[in-house]
């Protein structure tokens, strides 16, 4: 029997049972607000949409009550934007054919302190109960707090279930700063180019950000679109939609290295690789 929090929400598209919906997840994004699932795991969530079964999950940590109000949401609440999210997120878990949605309702301030008990908690017993063999979650050159926090609580409760429970692929994905920056090496290729209509449908449904004025909709998938053209300068575009990760298991394995000393090292190189191909050069 899996027994989770009363705190969260879960959403599950076919009407399938609790333990049979966590159960058959394979692919589970951890994102902080409604509609970071779909701008950087949509690799999982692509991946899974044609299964016999549903078979990708996602997480939203917090409650999107921050997000911007204009235009004709502007005199709405912040508790009925909270309810507002919530349903698009739902939305987005039946158009994406996920096996589960749980929303754990946090408000940012909840999870950016020390004092965060009950969130890794929420963390753990989801990892514990779904198993999953790909995370996808926030980079850690994010440059969203809440997103830094999220990471943070992940890898912090990944290591302490080191004896139970490890994935087999771990990443970081692209939200609020782009990795094209990163040196070859370091970037993980998604190609989304599979089903296009179904990328745009899920970011989409989120209309209470994009009529306020936040065109995540045109972004994320420019963004993609972009990255398609610009990743090779020497050959024709392979693909027609590309996200860019970072491999995060070796944030896992002891001994342990810091977050901190990671991304150093992920700077580092690329500090290396750019004046290398500028000392090609006579420099002036």
């Amino acid at each position: 029997m899996i027994n989770l929090s009363e705190n969260i929400d879960i959403y599950i598209p076919d009407g399938a049972f609790r333990e049979t919906a966590l159960e058959r997840i394979t692919h589970l994004g951890i994102g902080a607000h409604p509609d970071d699932l779909e701008i950087m795991a949509i690799d999982g969530i692509l991946k899974c949409y044609n299964g016999k079964i549903p078979s990708f999950g996602g997480i939203t940590c917090t409650n999107g009550s921050g997000g911007v109000l204009a235009n004709q949401y502007a005199t709405l609440s912040r508790e009925n934007l909270k309810e507002i999210r919530k349903q698009e997120q739902k939305n987005a878990a039946l158009v994406g054919r996920y096996s589960a949605v749980m929303q754990l309702g946090f408000n940012s301030s909840d999870i950016m302190g020390k004092s965060n008990e009950l969130f890794e908690r929420n963390i753990k017993e989801i990892l514990l109960s779904t198993k999953p063999k790909v995370i996808y979650t926030h980079n850690p050159v994010d440059k969203h707090a809440t997103h830094l926090a999220v990471l943070l609580t992940v890898v912090k409760v990944l290591r302490s279930l080191a004896s139970e429970y490890k994935p087999q692929e771990f990443y970081g994905a692209e939200v609020w700063r782009d990795l094209d920056w990163l040196s070859d090496t370091d970037k993980i290729r998604f190609d989304v180019s599979a089903i296009p209509h179904i990328s745009q449908a899920l970011i989409c449904v989120y209309d209470a950000q994009i009529s306020s004025g936040k065109r995540f909709d045109k972004g994320t998938l420019g963004r993609r679109f972009a990255h398609a053209t610009f990743d090779d300068g020497y050959a024709s575009d392979g693909t027609t939609a590309l996200a860019f990760g970072l491999d995060l298991m070796p944030l896992l394995g002891k001994p342990y290295l810091g977050v901190a000393d990671f991304v150093g090292n992920l700077i580092d190189r690329f500090k290396k690789n750019a004046l290398s191909s500028l000392n090609q050069h006579e420099i002036l």
